[in-house]
């Protein structure tokens, strides 16, 4: 049983002050074996705090606003229980246009795509791969929306089913809320 923690668009102090209680509440060390992070933590602490979590596996990927200073890469690439994780900010792409996404995933043969940069929580079935955008952990606000609901999203692999399960998780007028995507993907380069 494997649980990668997924999360991103943090932007503090610059436009969130904290991660929500009711999220750092969850994060129990020893129990999520990766975090994945889509960028834009903006301020290193960040960083140590999620290696207290998952030490020493902490991956992120450099995000519009992140300074140069922390070396992230642009794109990252991992396996994890056989099945080939991408993971990209988003800032690179048209966010209604997938074509750029697509064919990411067709270089890479990606099983798995995480990405960022709209502060929306996402998860579907796009093209046979796994489309995961947890939104913004801290809730911080864009350009566009000021109201963004703090999420963030837990892939488990192993556990009851022999598919990847993605768990949401939101907070909506101060209530969290857990929601199941079954993905009933098969890995692609098994």
């Amino acid at each position: 049983m494997t649980l990668v923690l997924i999360i991103g668009d943090i932007f503090i102090p610059n436009r969130a002050k904290q991660i929500p209680e009711k999220f750092t509440k969850l994060f129990t060390p020893g129990k999520i074996q990766t975090t994945l992070c889509t960028g834009n933590l903006t301020d290193p602490k960040i960083l140590e705090y999620f290696e207290t979590i998952t030490p020493k596996n902490v991956f992120c990927v450099a995000g519009d606003s992140d300074d140069e200073k922390l070396q992230f890469p642009e794109f990252y690439q991992t396996k994890i229980g056989g099945y080939k994780i991408g993971m990209i900010h988003g800032h690179q792409f048209i966010t209604e246009d997938k074509t750029n996404l697509q064919e990411l995933i067709t270089e890479n043969n990606l099983d798995i795509l995480i990405k960022g940069n709209t502060h929306k929580l996402n998860t579907e079935i796009f093209e046979e791969t796994l489309l995961i955008d947890p939104g913004s952990i801290t809730g911080a606000q864009t350009l566009m929306n000021s109201n963004i609901k703090p999420s963030f999203s837990l892939l488990a692999f192993g556990f009851g089913g022999k598919y990847p399960v993605v768990y949401n998780y939101i907070i909506s007028d101060d209530e969290l809320t857990v929601s199941k995507f079954d993905s009933n993907l098969k890995a692609k380069n098994n």
